[in-house]
């Protein structure tokens, strides 16, 4: 996959003059089960990158209704301005309430840009949001540069992940767009940072809301299947042959703390596994410390939803899959034979460590040393 820099040049004066009054870079901070969600902390380190070329504030968007206590989990992770907007009518996610409350605050502090996470509930508040303020959208970005003009290139795939587009709004502001989850990695919160909350009132009309929850049931989702927190991700492709075969990554996967086990699309539309645990352009963008890719090929869609993992470690029959191309450490055989192998070999060293360690204890309560 490539990308070939651009720029849209604009000389008309009224334009420019316009997006000239747009100034800063801002990050929807989604709170989600009483929650900040991973990918609005992933979003302020993007906007910090953004910001080191720009040399622009960047500033965290908190809507909601007592929500107050992120602000300083916000400023600890990047944010140098956290605007508070609470209204009772915005106690629970609904379209309207939301879009026009932010709406009103674009329309007031003009940021030039503006991130949202690619979920669902982000996806749908962007959208709406970018119609009330009149400018465009680019939706789910994998990655953002400023060009020489200082315009936001806004890059995703395209063509089914066998490509890659820039996308440029370079005669409106805001310049919005949504990024995958996974994209970027969230900065160590730094306690000791320094920053603004400002409040900002809005007016909502409950008469104008056409939405209201009445009740909200949340399923509960598996720690073991959450893909975006998971440490340690063994994939697997079409090579495991048949669903039993899953059998052996889960195993392997038990083996490490924070383990989840994946899949290719085929994978998953086959039912081998459910779509959820989909790695992937059409599902889930991960970056974990450690990724397993086992019997699949490496395909571009598949690519885009792990290639910014830590360390890849691909196992294949095929000595010409793509998956070599990007992986860490690579080992062409029968997975058949390696994955048992590596677990026996896993197994045996944690055992090992699991026996040393109380006669390093014991050793220091006596006062020894080796």
């Amino acid at each position: 996959m490539s990308t070939q820099s651009s720029f849209a040049v604009v000389t008309d004066p009224e334009i420019l003059k316009k997006i000239s009054q747009y100034k800063g870079i801002w990050v929807y901070a989604e709170v989600d089960d009483n929650t900040l969600t991973s990918v609005s902390l992933e979003l302020l380190a993007a906007a910090r990158y953004l910001s080191n070329k720009t040399k622009e504030d960047v500033s965290a968007v908190l809507l909601g209704y007592g929500v107050e206590r992120f602000a300083k989990e916000l400023i600890a992770h990047g944010a140098d301005r956290v605007y508070l907007v609470e209204h009772p009518l915005l106690s629970s996610y609904t379209s309207d309430a939301y879009s026009e409350a932010l709406a009103q605050l674009v329309l007031s502090k003009k940021p030039s840009i503006f991130l949202f996470g690619a979920n669902r509930n982000a996806r749908d508040l962007a959208s709406r949001v970018a119609v009330k303020v009149e400018t465009g959208l680019a939706a789910d970005c994998i990655k953002l540069e400023i060009n020489e003009r200082g315009q936001l290139e806004q890059i995703r795939p395209d063509f089914g992940g066998k490509e890659l587009s820039v996308v440029l709004t370079p005669r409106t502001r805001p310049q919005m767009t949504t990024i995958r989850p996974g994209s970027y990695k969230a900065l160590p919160p730094d306690p000791s940072r320094q920053g603004v909350v400002e409040r900002f009132q809005v007016e909502l009309k409950p008469e104008k809301l056409k939405i209201k929850v009445l009740k909200s049931v949340r399923e509960k989702l598996d720690p073991k299947e959450d893909l975006e927190k998971a440490k340690v991700i063994v994939a697997g492709g079409m090579g495991l042959k048949n669903k039993e075969n899953f059998k052996l990554l889960y195993e392997l996967a038990s083996l490490f703390e924070g383990g989840a086990v994946a899949g290719t699309r085929s994978v998953c539309e086959k039912g081998w596994l459910p779509h959820h645990l989909q790695v992937g352009q059409s599902g889930k963008t991960v970056s974990p410390t450690l990724y397993f890719a086992i019997g699949l090929s490496g395909a571009i869609q598949h690519l885009v939803g792990m290639q910014n993992s830590e360390v890849i470690v691909a196992i294949n029959i095929d000595k010409e899959a793509p998956i070599f191309q990007v992986c860490t450490y690579g080992i062409v055989g029968d997975l058949f034979e390696v994955v048992p192998m590596l677990i026996e070999e896993i197994k045996r060293v944690k055992a090992q460590k699991s026996t040393q360690k109380p006669a390093q204890e014991a050793l220091a309560a006596t006062g020894g040393s080796e």
